[in-house]
């Protein structure tokens, strides 16, 4: 009975470690560790195998400033015998910052050999600050981290352990099977167009060939994003060769940067080729040289091999150059869909449109397009469309479109309406020559009117104002009064029709003439004027007038005569 109570008593003994609270550390008189209860990983977030094989050592996640002070705490326990307390802060497996409270007692065997130190953790980080004695600058590093955002880790080179925060956790695409970061890790999550130069910059410093590791590069978060990520990082330990042994650093995360700085490179390269479009423009160059330079930039702003531009066809839906009857059809659809809603049309992999199926440009395969109407007002002009087979299109590539389809339907609008005015300043000159009564077209420059243009009237009517109009004697006709100088100013200040009859002295012909000048204003520097010959018809109306007074006065001499007789 009694083996049987000792050995029951031995056995419980060794299960009370276990049950504890509080961790429970045996430190060699090297100062590894021994033995540990599961209670000191619940505390730091550290595999007791690990701390156990040497892979992560106490003193490497203790504080730099506390170091000191828990050595020379672990070395005056021997000697002294007597308990001892102490309080220092800790990375935990996390990042987090914790202060233990740690009592040791010196273990000695029955001769009285020491054999180590154990130690009795307590995590009091919850304590009030009045409580917790550890040095302010580590609550003010732990705040100011926080808030930032930074991600921290501390990389013991020797065994490829990670020690960081929650951030940097949150930062990397997959943790590791213990849902912790490490090495391994993080470079799965790199870029592989940024993996070689990172990894170059982080060994150089390892190597001590920099003086600090710093690279940018992009990293996949959890949500499949690729983020881009500012990284320095120093290296803190070496052994007596100079081999790299811990390195901590930061890891911030910069895309909202890298974005803007991006938007504004492309935004100065989207100004600039839409100042040689208008360059374009201006020289009427025409929509098919824009169309070209349109093409070149549009491909190389949203990084497409393929890119056309077309007017919106007469007849057929579909663009000219695309013989092929299948991609017709295609491009039929793409009108279409344009012309039922217009605006822009952004087709990925993710949103694969099946009328699309099969569409080739360039022998590029447009399962990833982006097609823009070129519009003016509602009514749309021609599209603008790129493809790219190898990546996603996103809303910043068809703001860039629209900006260049915008340009591309002014030119188409300022095309058309060109075409229409030839047309009916054609017509217009048609008509304009066959006006029967002399017309004149005036250019108001510098103050002062001149002869633009006048008709067939001018030159061959009987009045023959076109000679003198030409020789600028048109004020000689009417030497003493406002002439038709005068009714042009008239009508140019006014911008509204005037009319005036006038005697005039024709200067060639040297006789009177009877003229009717009318002035309409066309537009700032263009006043047109008619002048009718209406000598004819006063004559004739005087002498009916004539006629009418003489034949008042025989009758009245005839009453006079009657009343007489």
């Amino acid at each position: 009975v009694g083996d049987s109570a000792a050995r029951d008593h031995a056995s419980l003994q060794q299960r009370i470690p276990a049950c504890a609270g509080d961790g429970i550390l045996v430190f060699g008189p090297d100062g590894n560790i021994l033995s540990a209860n599961p209670a000191v990983e619940r505390i730091t977030g550290y595999a007791t195998a690990d701390l156990l094989a040497g892979k992560i050592r106490w003193a490497d996640i203790i504080h730099e400033a506390d170091q000191d002070r828990f050595a020379a705490s672990q070395q005056a326990c021997p000697q002294s015998r007597e308990q001892d307390s102490i309080a220092y802060w800790i990375t935990d497996a996390t990042g987090q910052a914790r202060c233990l409270e740690q009592i040791n007692a010196s273990l000695h065997d029955n001769v009285g050999t020491h054999l180590g130190v154990v130690g009795t953790v307590r995590d009091i980080t919850h304590r009030s600050k009045a409580d917790i004695q550890l040095p302010a600058p580590h609550e003010s590093l732990h705040l100011a981290v926080s808030g930032a955002n930074l991600g921290i880790w501390d990389f013991d080179m020797r065994t490829g352990a990670v020690a960081h925060n929650q951030r940097l956790l949150e930062m990397v695409r997959e943790p590791n099977a213990q849902g912790r970061v490490d090495f391994d890790a993080w470079k799965n999550s790199l870029h592989p167009e940024d993996s070689a130069a990172v990894l170059a910059a982080f060994y150089a410093h390892a190597d001590g060939k920099a003086p600090i590791y710093e690279a940018e590069y992009r990293i996949q978060s959890r949500s499949g994003e690729w983020r881009w990520m500012l990284s320095l990082g120093h290296v803190v330990k070496r052994d007596e060769t100079g081999a790299a042994l811990r390195m901590v650093g930061i890891q911030l995360d910069i895309t909202e940067r890298m974005r803007a700085e991006a938007k504004t490179v492309r935004t100065a390269q989207v100004n600039a080729a839409m100042v040689e479009l208008c360059k374009t423009m201006i020289a009427e160059k025409g929509p098919d040289e824009v169309g070209r330079i349109l093409v070149q930039h549009a491909k190389s702003l949203t990084n497409s091999p393929a890119c056309f531009v077309a007017q919106m066809p007469a007849q057929s839906g579909s663009p000219a150059n695309k013989a092929d009857a299948d991609h017709a059809r295609s491009f039929e659809r793409l009108w279409h869909r344009l012309l039922a809603s217009p605006k822009a049309l952004i087709v990925n992999e993710t949103v694969t449109d099946p009328a699309f199926a099969g569409m080739k440009m360039d022998s590029t395969p447009m399962h990833r397009l982006v097609a823009v109407p070129a519009c003016i007002g509602d009514t749309v002009l021609g599209m603008v469309v790129t493809a790219n087979a190898d990546r996603d299109y996103t809303e910043d590539d068809a703001q860039v479109l629209e900006q260049f389809a915008r340009l591309y339907a002014l030119c188409l609008d300022r095309c058309n309406a060109m075409a229409v005015l030839r047309r009916s300043e054609e017509l217009f000159r048609a008509q304009y020559r066959s006006i029967p009564m002399p017309t004149f077209t005036w250019q108001r420059r510098d103050g002062d009117f001149f002869l633009l243009d006048l008709n067939d009237a001018a030159l061959e009517g009987t009045v023959g104002l076109g000679p003198v109009i030409i020789g600028k004697r048109i004020q000689d006709m009417v030497p003493d009064q406002p002439g038709p100088l005068a009714l042009l100013e008239q009508c140019h200040a006014s911008q509204s029709p005037v009319s005036q009859e006038m005697r005039v002295v024709h200067p060639f012909l040297r006789r009177e003439l009877i003229l009717t000048f009318s002035c309409a204003f066309i537009q700032p520097d263009l006043v047109l004027m008619h002048a009718e010959d209406i000598t004819r018809r006063k004559r004739a109306e005087e002498t009916v007038r004539r006629r009418r007074r003489c034949g008042a006065r025989n009758d009245e001499a005839m009453r006079a005569i009657s009343s007489v007789g």
